[in-house]
């Protein structure tokens, strides 16, 4: 497998994508992370392959990372199909689509470019994250080929919006009695029914994302506070969790999340 690692890490190096070794939990094994990566053979066949390759996010180009189990699913039926284009199956069962960005166009605006389109899928772009890809273990190609150009609404959605973003919280769309908008009590149906279901190593995730998440709606107008705050704990307690972690890994989800207010479109 080693070989098989290396190979492949030569191979896209060759055609331009910065590499480094990852281990099997994805973490990077080299000092620097995924700033390390290169394209220098020498470098390369230095390096000890015995886990995941990362790759670090070409210039010029976006990775939108799909993740089912957080929403990524319901989010992206929320708009039109992204163009066929380069993509891979995840380990985790999600999906990385490759996409081009026009030129310049990360350069000039990238303080003002969303690192999220909503629930579930986040948007990773160069000097700020790697992916994993193929051939490590559990990612393979669903589709080869060069990546697709961006479509108009996606950066319409990543750029535009978040010009205009304020980073308030908007107010209340349900109303006095009522505990969230039909969209947002379906998300929290959604989430807590995602951290009922974690595996056992996998929950704390679950619940930091899920916090993430139903924080993002909250400051958004979509739901009640207090109610997905008590669903979301309720749950952590039934899987497992002690209280005194269910609270702090609550708290750091929930303040991420209410930096970025999200709303049905």
């Amino acid at each position: 497998m080693s070989d098989n690692l290396l190979f492949a890490a030569l191979a896209l190096a060759k055609k331009g994508v910065p590499v480094f070794p990852c281990g099997p939990d994805k973490a990077p094994r080299v000092t620097g992370g995924f700033k390390d990566a290169t394209t220098d053979p020498g470098q390369i066949r230095a390096w000890k392959w015995d886990g995941m390759i990362g790759a670090a996010i070409q210039a010029g180009q976006i990775v939108v990372d799909i993740d089912p189990r957080n929403g990524g699913d319901e989010t992206m039926a929320l708009f039109p199909k992204l163009p066929k284009s380069r993509a891979v199956r995840t380990m985790s069962g999600g999906t990385h689509v490759y996409l081009k960005v026009p030129p310049g166009m990360m350069e000039a605006d990238a303080s003002g470019f969303r690192a999220q389109l909503g629930p579930g899928v986040d948007i990773k772009r160069p000097e700020k994250g790697y992916v994993i890809v193929p051939p490590s273990t559990g990612y393979l190609y669903l589709l080869g080929g060069e990546a697709a150009d961006i479509p108009d609404w996606l950066l319409d959605e990543l750029v535009t919006k978040e010009r205009e973003a304020t980073h308030e919280a908007h107010d209340e769309k349900f109303g006095r009695f009522e505990k969230g908008t039909a969209y947002g009590l379906a998300a929290l149906e959604k989430q807590v029914g995602r951290l009922a279901g974690a595996k056992p190593g996998e929950r704390n995730d679950a619940l930091n994302k899920a916090a993430f998440s139903l924080a993002q709606l909250v400051a958004g107008g979509e739901l009640d506070e207090d109610t997905a705050r008590s669903q979301l704990e309720g749950v952590a307690v039934l899987i497992g969790l002690e209280d005194g972690e269910i609270t702090k890994t609550v708290e750091s989800g929930w303040q991420a999340g209410e930096q970025e207010p999200w709303q049905a479109p």
